[in-house]
């Protein structure tokens, strides 16, 4: 089941955008117009539209704004990341996120960016798009902690997040499991993955016996997971 991401984005509203907005943002005065810095002043930041939001990201803290700015916008560019209305590539949140050292902010703060974290990646999981890897590797190179993923990541076959393990293995698994050198995570946190994987690989019998009745698609591919993993 996928989760509402509302509470999550109404604490982080809470948390940084309850104060006044910032007067000014200080910056390269060729990468931006008055209009657009108009839009970011406003009184309501849940009500920058996608637009001026994504050019503020783009330029946040590299040619525009503080660390201090950014953290104000980040409960209204999270929102829009989550609805799928942000105009830039999820990945220059992520940089962002990164360039701000978020992880060195106030506990309450981490812990609210990791909540959202924490549905966004469930709700990948959750969905029947097809796997993306590159979503799970990004999420690892904010945290740099994959076993928070994987206790959300389903074992049960008849989730949603079970047609993504098999995917996973498919794509890029290789026999016994997954090598360093097609992974950019630390040694430790790719053993984690590797004894994740030796544990839900117990229940493909069974879910193929299952699948072989109900969906036959979803049976070869078990049959495929298989096939990787084990020869």
């Amino acid at each position: 089941m996928q989760t509402d991401f509302k509470p999550c984005i109404q604490q982080l509203y809470t948390l940084f955008s309850s104060g006044a907005p910032p007067q000014t943002l200080i910056g390269c005065p060729c990468c931006t117009t008055t209009l657009t810095q108009t839009k970011w002043h406003q009184n309501d930041v849940a009500l920058i539209d996608a637009s001026s939001i994504s050019d503020y990201t783009f330029k946040a803290m590299s040619t525009y704004g503080t660390v201090e700015n950014f953290r104000y916008f980040l409960p209204r560019i999270l929102e829009l990341l989550a609805s799928q209305q942000l105009q830039i590539d999820r990945s220059l949140v992520w940089s962002k996120l990164k360039y701000g050292q978020w992880t060195s902010w106030p506990i309450r703060e981490v812990a609210a960016i990791r909540q959202f974290l924490e549905v966004y990646w469930n709700n990948h999981l959750m969905q029947t798009t097809d796997f993306d890897r590159d979503t799970l590797l990004e999420l690892y190179d904010l945290t740099k902690n994959i076993k928070w993923m994987l206790e959300l990541w389903s074992l049960d076959y008849k989730s949603p997040a079970f047609k993504k393990t098999l995917q996973l293995v498919v794509d890029y698994a290789s026999p016994n499991g997954f090598k360093k050198s097609d992974w950019l995570i630390e040694e430790a946190d790719l053993n984690i993955l590797n004894q994740w994987l030796s544990k839900n690989s117990v229940s493909w019998e069974e879910a193929l016996s299952y699948y072989e009745a109900v969906d036959p698609l979803m049976a070869e591919l078990i049959i495929a997971a298989i096939y990787a993993y084990t020869l």
